[in-house]
């Protein structure tokens, strides 16, 4: 097999050049490197350094598509989880808090939670676990949490509702009936620390 390449000459004439299969196989095992950059480019996502604003469609805590969980799952530092266009006025979570903390499920630092009101979304630990678990100590970022309640938390030795190692943000955000059974003096609040 013959592969003929054509180009033009400096003083402008015709000029064909041929080059077979074992040259061109030559010239591209010589840049290896050239391709697989070339090719993970072409598949990679291009979100970065982008924030986005996520929506979350489902109000079930299963960890299925379109669920706080799931959403928050592929949320990256500074996104915005979009709970705006929820038809529900309960999350009511399985058991386990939303661990979105360094050694968490979800390890993101720096994170929005946009609800549509605080009269109209509760995210509620059911009286079986905290709500939601962030941060880095390492790491300086921000959990922001906008025009919703936080409520029936439980944790024992620990906050309640909401345990943040970084900067808690709280806009428009009712904390009620959010409890920790404590053994010993401990330093966090009953709510939040």
């Amino acid at each position: 097999m013959r592969i003929v390449e054509r180009s033009l000459p400096r003083d402008g004439g015709a000029l064909g050049k041929t080059m077979d299969t074992r040259a061109m196989l030559r010239r591209i095992r010589l840049r290896p490197l050239a391709a697989c950059v070339a090719a993970t480019l072409a598949f990679a996502p291009l979100r970065i350094g982008l924030a986005a604003d996520l929506p979350v469609t489902s109000c079930a805590d299963d960890g299925s598509l379109g669920t706080l969980r799931s959403v928050i799952g592929g949320a990256d530092e500074g996104d915005t989880i979009d709970l705006t266009r929820l038809t529900c006025s309960t999350i009511t979570l399985a058991g386990t808090p939303i661990d979105i903390g360094w050694l968490g499920d979800y390890p993101v630092n720096g994170l929005t939670l946009q609800g549509p009101g605080r009269d109209l979304l509760t995210i509620s630990g059911g009286g079986m676990s905290p709500i939601f678990t962030a941060g880095n100590p390492q790491k300086w970022g921000r959990f922001t949490l906008n025009d919703l309640t936080i409520a029936h938390g439980v944790k024992y030795n620990g906050p309640g509702c909401v345990y943040d190692a970084t900067d808690l943000v709280l806009n428009r955000v009712t904390v009620t009936d959010c409890h920790s059974t404590v053994s010993v003096s401990f330093r966090n609040g009953g709510a939040m620390c």
